[in-house]
């Protein structure tokens, strides 16, 4: 049954881990709160009891902890103030500094920051040295600071006293606990506006949004928490959007190993690489093959790298390609369209060094070759300068280069 365009059937698991962009989480909790008639203020609660769960999960269930929470002044605020209450009435000593007064807040952000004033709690604005100088004091102190400055919405720089304020938790916070996002990391590409918070420990809401697995915002977050706040899964259902695989997706895709089974039952991977000085790159791409459930490695390699490879990787089968000046030189194509024919796939690139020489050679492992292949390091460095390697293919091919790679495909600076 569906309602008001969506299906109140679908559970977490069936859309988790959908990464949602900024605007489609704003778009969830405007459909919520105005189509579903979710208060506000209750999706308010729900998450400053999830940041709760995991700030006590943080501090080991230590009674009477010290805590500094830092509010800002839109909805990540708000959170902070519940949780600020929540863990008060635990019988935390709790400090709580905010980036607005109380009094020009909107909405449930202020309505909970009023609860706290109404139950005699002081909140600090910082807008001056002397308020910063009180919040350092308290970060020293604390066991635990809360960030609740920015959201996953920030669409500028950091700057001014939000900057400050980011780097004097950094500098004496000894654990940090931030709502939603770590404060300063843009939630839609992950980069960092200026500066950013360097949370042990993240609680996103409902699903987690693309910027936070995005570089270098992905390394800031620490312990990334989803945590259900009572939104309905299925208001996320139609979102066309990126899916992260966790370790139970992974494991579904996964081919059952045969009780019975033996290394040709598991695979067959050819592995052209190496070259005088590059045999590390050769033996890592070997030992990942196996580690990740390939039956037989073959690894074809020059002749000087072959020695220390097997003393690296006895396991391994070689096949050995002519050599010239300690890189792989390719006097026959027959031998690559041989081997390329008893493999299931082909990683071809690491460590075979850039030339003309190898180049001739990643020619023949593209005409010659009609099992899936990988391109990577040297081998994406050869296809930027002769690009027309690609034209050659016969077959799949995945591509892996990291930044400075790409831009070389690209032509354009990292």
């Amino acid at each position: 049954m569906k309602s008001n365009g969506w299906n109140p059937n679908l559970g977490w698991r069936e859309i988790f881990m959908k990464l949602l962009t900024p605007q489609q989480m704003k778009s969830v909790d405007k459909t919520a709160i105005e189509v579903l008639g979710i208060p506000g203020i209750l999706l308010m609660e729900n998450a400053a009891i999830q940041v709760v769960v995991k700030a006590t999960g943080l501090l080991r269930d230590k009674t009477g902890a010290c805590i500094t929470i830092a509010a800002g002044s839109g909805n990540n605020g708000g959170d902070a103030f519940a949780a600020a209450r929540h863990l008060l009435a635990m019988g935390h000593s709790v400090s709580v500094f905010s980036m607005t007064a109380p009094e020009n807040l909107t909405g449930d952000a202020l309505t909970n920051a009023l609860i706290l004033k109404n139950m005699g709690l002081e909140i600090p604005v910082l807008t001056d040295s002397t308020a910063a100088q009180r919040l350092e004091a308290a970060c020293r102190n604390s066991d635990l600071v809360i960030d609740g400055l920015l959201g996953t919405g920030l669409n500028r720089e950091v700057e001014g006293i939000w900057k400050r304020v980011i780097e004097i938790i950094n500098k004496n916070a000894r654990t940090v606990l931030s709502i939603d996002i770590a404060s300063g990391v843009d939630g839609l590409t992950g980069k960092i506006r200026g500066s950013c918070i360097q949370a042990d420990a993240t609680v996103t809401f409902f699903l987690p949004k693309i910027g936070m697995v995005q570089h270098p915002g992905a390394g800031c977050m620490g312990e990334l928490t989803v945590a259900d706040i009572g939104i309905p899964y299925g208001l996320a259902a139609d979102f066309n959007t990126p899916e992260l695989m966790e370790k139970e997706e992974v494991r579904e895709v996964l081919p059952v190993r045969q009780p019975d089974g033996h290394k040709g039952t598991f695979g067959k991977i050819l592995i052209i690489a190496g070259s005088a000085g590059m045999t590390g790159a050769a033996y890592l791409s070997a030992v990942s093959a196996y580690r990740t459930g390939s039956g037989l490695v073959r690894l074809a390699v020059p002749e000087s790298c072959r020695e220390p490879l097997a003393i690296l990787i006895p396991e391994a089968v070689f096949s050995i390609i002519p050599e010239k000046n300690g890189h792989a030189f390719l006097d026959d194509p027959a031998l690559i369209k041989s081997l390329a024919e008893d493999a299931d796939a082909v990683l071809v690139g690491p460590g075979l060094t850039c030339n003309e020489d190898t180049s001739a050679l990643l020619h023949a492992v593209a005409e010659y070759c009609e099992k899936p292949i990988v391109f990577d390091a040297d081998g994406l460095n050869i296809i930027a300068r002769d690009k027309s390697i690609l034209e050659d293919l016969r077959c799949e091919a995945v591509i892996t280069p990291h930044p400075a790679e790409m831009a070389r495909l690209l032509g354009i600076d990292a």
